[in-house]
């Protein structure tokens, strides 16, 4: 018996000693990038990488991909959205019969300026004097972002109710600094894995390059407040500052959307200056009120 007892002891002891090591196993295991940012601060300024794409666009899966690499790199920073605009987001025939379009997305791309897609704004700043950039400046532009603090924090909760599909959005606004009468908070929704064709051009003949399993991610469904938002404050906003806002929205009557992929995104923008996102926040999912 005493024997038996001190087996149990030592294995205890060897255990103990496994898991302590284990504890202490640090990350991250991969060397840092030159650009590497803590994006645990609460006063870090997140990018907003706004997309626009279509579904006859063959260039603009490999930019998609590029983007979520961003996402992937900087996840509690980069926020995507999707904008499903000109010509090659027309429907067309039977396998490009989907509409991804908005009039939102339609009219965010009228006020910036169309250009080829696919293209890009990060945090609505000029590169290199363009607004809207091509795939080959996203990587400078994002990097030109980073490591800059925020004049505000943003703290998002979204609920719905899965009988009458009806939002209700909740967003603080807590000013680090001082803000301007220029301020807006705009609230989009935005949907992830829609699995629609999509033609993409790296698919070489013989074979198609339409690719009719093709998920589709960060799709504007619409912007609840309008493109530009609601006005925070008539005046100067004085550091310390907080702003309550709550936004109810129905999802209309006949829309696929689905609400286990929908997520919100709320940022604030400087709208009759520079258009500058300040900025940014998402939720990953709806909250389910039952």
């Amino acid at each position: 018996m005493k024997n038996y007892i001190k087996s149990i002891l030592l294995i205890s002891a060897v255990l103990g000693l496994f898991l302590t090591a284990c504890d202490n196993i640090e990350a991250p295991y991969k060397k840092p990038s030159d650009n590497q940012i803590d994006t645990t601060k609460s006063n870090a300024r997140k990018i907003f990488l706004e997309e626009f794409t279509g579904h006859r666009c063959g260039n603009c899966p490999e930019a998609a991909e590029l983007a979520h690499e961003f996402k992937a790199k900087y996840p509690n920073l980069v926020v995507l959205a999707a904008y499903h605009t000109s010509s090659l987001a027309n429907p067309v025939g039977k396998v490009y019969s989907y509409d991804f379009r908005t009039p939102e997305g339609n009219a965010i791309e009228q006020i910036v300026g169309e250009a080829a897609h696919p293209a890009g704004m990060i945090n609505r700043v000029k590169f290199e004097g363009q607004l809207v950039l091509g795939k080959p400046k996203w990587q400078a532009a994002l990097e030109s972002q980073l490591n800059k603090t925020a004049i505000m924090t943003l703290k998002l909760n979204a609920y719905i109710n899965v009988y009458t599909n009806e939002l209700e959005i909740e967003v603080d606004v807590n000013y680090l600094s001082a803000g301007t009468a220029n301020h807006y908070l705009a609230v989009y929704i935005v949907e992830d894995s829609i699995v629609k064709p999509q033609t993409d051009y790296r698919i070489q003949p013989p074979a198609s390059p339409d690719v009719l399993d093709y998920v589709h991610n960060n799709v504007l469904r619409t912007a609840v407040n309008g493109i530009h938002g609601d006005q925070l404050s008539t005046g100067i906003i004085p550091a310390n500052s907080v702003f309550n806002k709550k936004y109810n929205y129905s999802i209309p009557a006949g829309k696929d959307w689905r609400i286990h992929q929908l997520r919100i995104i709320a940022f604030v923008h400087d709208k009759d200056a520079s258009n500058e996102i300040l900025q940014v926040e998402e939720t990953n999912k709806l909250i389910f009120m039952y």
